[in-house]
């Protein structure tokens, strides 16, 4: 049986630790995905389709506990690893089919990570699969699979066994451990973490080969997968025409047209220059959380930063947070319904931390153009609409079906937008649909490392054309961009630059900025870039500024001597800095294209994380801060307006 997505899914898909499929298209969308429907019982990794049908949801749930899987102690490590990569979907073990294949990479590294998150997973979550406890015990395998994150089902802290989420022994598990509404549940889990995503579900015989190859390490997959010759080493770089960019970005970019076409932004009233805005939001230094964020006495600090705390959440994030171009908008996904929210710093109330939330038929991945024009939401297909629909009138709940939206065709998750300056053109760019080289980022509080780097040499993006002809959106031709060993591509607001994560042998290397040429015209253009810059640190998906001269990025403070001494300590086995590795945290960091420059601009407290930073038009930073002790808050960040 084929699994359809729902409004209310939350694709909480980190790709370090999903193993196959795409989120696929709603239905006006011509994109569908396909595939083999599997080997047969016989003959487990066959390309022929499969004679055992996928578990029936709706069929009766067994009155005992069935089996997880099938052990296959008698199999060959070499016969294991050979079946396993044609379940999946790897050419190189003779496989036609279409699975994992549609969404990774299978990469020697990627298999690596995905056999060690099963065997974390074994003696994890699925670490007794008779339930020897009872109902308790299949609770606490549901509450595993939360991770305690307010109810977000994580195939993070499943590995390999998410593509069990289907078969029996999880329907077992729901129907005795999650309540009276465990089919809800159930459904949401299989949304939530159920691999693979749109394809027909594994059969139990797929499912025993995979686990028994990866709870083995994934051996011989060295012997069947090429190797792959990353950079071992990030050299910072700048390209002389870095600086001539910037330069002429000073008087021609989205941060002046807006300025030039009036745009009112938030909390600017009485200001007479950028630095002024938000005067009457609350300091972070005046709060009992926030009271250090300020103080990053480390020599890349800049001089003066401050940190406002603009509003409070009542409710659980999802992925990331963004926010419309004046500033005023700030948009995100919830773990609950409404699975999207918009908060209206400007609808209502009064005194700091006041605004009016508005709900939203979608899950994640909210972007708005620049010139806000519109905005582009994800969640059962993509959906792009015109601004109007947020400010016309006191919007409560939004279907995205409303006059003004239509639409994303196939643009895939974890895109960015731009437009050009000449009006007219507007792009997005993912690098989700032609090989998953992207590194979902879900800004977990368990978080302790930077997400995965494993991108490969066919490592590439798809940018995609709209129009808008003033009464909606449309969605015309595409163009492959090619960057080996680089993923998360970012394009900057005028479509002059994109940034990627890069690669390395071991893990990220840092970030490389690309410029842009395109050749021809309408919906038959051509583009390709070529590295000008590479600034060596590493983090989460990063943000242009407005005026295309910074980029703005969150990194986790990981257990090692290099994040230990850029917060001022000596090492990591300092006594100071015993407390991030009891309870980790993330920093928010400045880097400067023309110069190469990297300034940390937040001071938060093992714990508190500061995440998703982007900025507005006129160069204020806006980011989410999480911890474990309070509510999230939407903070702004002056950093970028005080450096000369």
């Amino acid at each position: 049986m084929q699994r359809v997505p729902t409004l209310r899914a939350l694709l909480l898909l980190s790709l370090t630790a999903s193993l196959a499929g795409c989120p696929g298209p709603e239905p006006e969308a011509d994109t569908g995905g396909g595939g083999d429907a599997g080997p047969t019982s016989d003959t487990p990794g066959a390309d022929a389709p499969g004679t055992d049908a996928p578990a029936d949801r709706d069929a009766p749930v067994p009155d005992t506990v069935p089996i997880l899987r099938n052990p296959l102690p008698s199999e060959t490590d070499a016969n294991l690893a050979m079946m396993s990569l044609r379940i999946m979907g790897a050419p190189e073990s003779g496989s036609t089919r279409v699975l994992c294949n549609d969404c990774h990479d299978l990469t020697r590294a990627q298999i690596r990570y995905w056999a060690t998150a099963t065997i974390a997973a074994s003696t994890g979550c699925v670490a007794d699969p008779t339930l020897a406890g009872g109902d308790a015990a299949a609770t606490e395998v549901v509450n595993c699979i939360r991770g305690g994150e307010a109810g977000r089902y994580n195939p993070d802290n499943l590995g390999i066994f998410s593509t069990a989420a289907d078969l029996d022994w999880f329907r077992y598990v729901f129907a005795n451990g999650a309540g009276a509404s465990w089919e809800t549940e159930h459904s949401t889990f299989l949304d939530e973490a159920g691999m693979p995503r749109d394809y027909p579900s594994l059969t139990q015989p797929e499912f025993d080969v995979l686990a028994e190859w990866f709870l083995r390490g994934a051996p011989m997959a060295d012997s069947i997968l090429p190797a792959e010759t990353r950079p071992t080493e990030c050299v910072p770089e700048v390209n002389p025409d870095v600086a001539a960019y910037v330069a002429e970005r000073e008087t021609n970019s989205w941060t002046t047209a807006n300025a030039a076409a009036g745009m009112l932004m938030y909390g600017c009233a009485g200001a007479t220059n950028a630095l002024g805005c938000l005067a009457d939001e609350t300091l972070a230094s005046s709060t009992t959380y926030g009271a250090n964020w300020d103080d990053v006495t480390t020599p890349d600090a800049i001089a003066g930063t401050t940190n406002r705390v603009l509003f409070e959440l009542d409710y659980t994030s999802a992925y990331w947070t963004r926010s419309s171009s004046d500033g005023r908008f700030v948009s995100n996904g919830a773990t609950r319904a409404p699975n999207l929210r918009f908060i209206d710093l400007a609808g209502g109330g009064t005194g700091p931390l006041t605004g009016r939330v508005i709900g939203g038929s979608a899950s994640y991945d909210p972007f708005f153009f620049p010139d806000d024009s519109g905005f582009l939401v994800q969640g059962s297909g993509p959906r792009v609409c015109e601004m109007r629909v947020l400010t016309t009138g006191t919007p409560t709940m939004l279907s995205f079906r409303e006059a003004g939206c239509s639409s994303g065709g196939a643009i895939d998750l974890y895109e960015h937008l731009g437009a050009s300056l000449g009006g007219g053109d507007y792009w997005a760019i993912d690098s989700v649909g032609a090989g998953m080289y992207a590194e979902y980022d879900p800004g977990s509080l368990s978080t302790r490392t930077n997400p995965e780097a494993s991108f490969s040499s066919s490592a590439r993006s798809t940018v995609r054309f709209l129009t808008n002809d003033g009464s909606a959106f449309s969605v015309g031709g595409s163009a492959m961009v090619t960057h080996p060993y680089e993923g998360d591509a970012v394009i900057s607001p005028a479509l002059g630059l994109i940034l990627t994560r890069q690669a390395g042998a071991s893990g990220q290397l840092g970030f490389v900025l690309r410029r842009v040429s395109v050749s021809g015209s309408g919906a038959s253009r051509t583009i390709s870039t070529v590295p000008v810059g590479r600034y060596c640190i590493n983090g989460g998906k990063p943000g242009f500024s407005y005026d295309e001269r910074f980029a703005v990025l969150h990194h986790y403070i990981e257990n090692t001597d290099a994040d230990a001494r850029m917060l001022g300590f000596t090492g990591a086995s300092d006594p100071g800095f015993a407390p991030y590795r009891t309870n980790g945290g993330a920093n928010i960091y400045l880097v400067e294209f023309a110069t190469g420059d990297i300034h940390r601009v937040t001071n938060m407290a093992p714990g508190q994380f500061a995440l998703f930073p982007h900025f507005r038009s006129d160069g204020w930073i806006y980011y989410l801060e999480r911890s474990g002790t309070g509510p999230e808050h939407v903070v702004a960040n002056d950093a970028a307006l005080r450096l000369p």
